[in-house]
């Protein structure tokens, strides 16, 4: 849905279809969709009862604490809950658990790829490939699509390579070059060494894996 023409239908899905949404009224014990008014009362009531600083005495004799990392944790998770519903108005990420950096560090392994940045670049684009399967991705749309899946990662606007260039002042030795070049041929650069391949068809190129 997140696509041109369809961000009012996108927005809408985040922010009544998100499972994220439910989840945060779950965790505050109430049903979806009640209002902010008892959303508000329902955080009041449960921060006083799991606040850090507040003690529970579980026998006249002897004072028990409930371990205050536990909770910290109950504290922080209806917190966040409140906040997101309260102040992000419960809008979900709809995001695919594979473009997490978490999931993108395994799989990271295990195509061993070994020249990838520590953008994990590389990695990312091919997460991106292997949702199209065989049929490869438009190189031309790349930047849009990354930009959709990470915001806060833009995809570069400047595409610049490092060449050896010859300098033969000084015995031949060469020297490395930085240079600016068009999308394609940065691509190629970056992805050098790995299973990504660029392919011409249709008046389009189309970024695929060699499997």
């Amino acid at each position: 849905a997140k696509m041109r023409g369809h961000t009012t239908c996108h927005q809408w899905l985040l922010e009544h279809g998100s499972g994220e949404r439910a989840a945060s009224y779950k965790t505050l014990g109430l049903e979806v969709g009640v209002g902010m008014d008892i959303v508000r009362a329902r955080f009041m009531e449960l921060a006083k009862q799991h606040h850090p600083d507040k003690k529970k005495v579980l026998d006249d004799n002897a004072k028990q604490e409930e371990s205050s990392s536990s909770k910290d944790d109950d504290f922080i998770k209806i917190k966040q809950a409140y906040e997101h519903l309260t102040k992000q108005n419960g809008v979900g990420t709809q995001q695919n658990p594979k473009y997490d950096k978490r999931q993108l560090l395994e799989y990271q392994k295990d195509i061993s790829v070994s020249n990838d940045d520590d953008d994990l670049f590389v990695t990312r684009f091919m997460a991106i490939i292997t949702d199209y399967g065989d049929k490869g991705y438009p190189v031309s749309l790349l930047s849009r699509r990354w930009n959709q899946i990470w915001p806060d990662r833009p995809f570069p606007t400047e595409y610049i390579i490092v060449v050896d260039e010859q300098n033969n002042t000084t015995n031949n030795n060469s020297r490395q070059k930085k240079k600016k070049v068009k999308l394609l041929k940065w691509l190629q650069w970056k992805c050098r060494g790995t299973k990504i391949k660029f392919q011409a068809t249709g008046g389009k190129v189309l970024a695929i894996l060699d499997n």
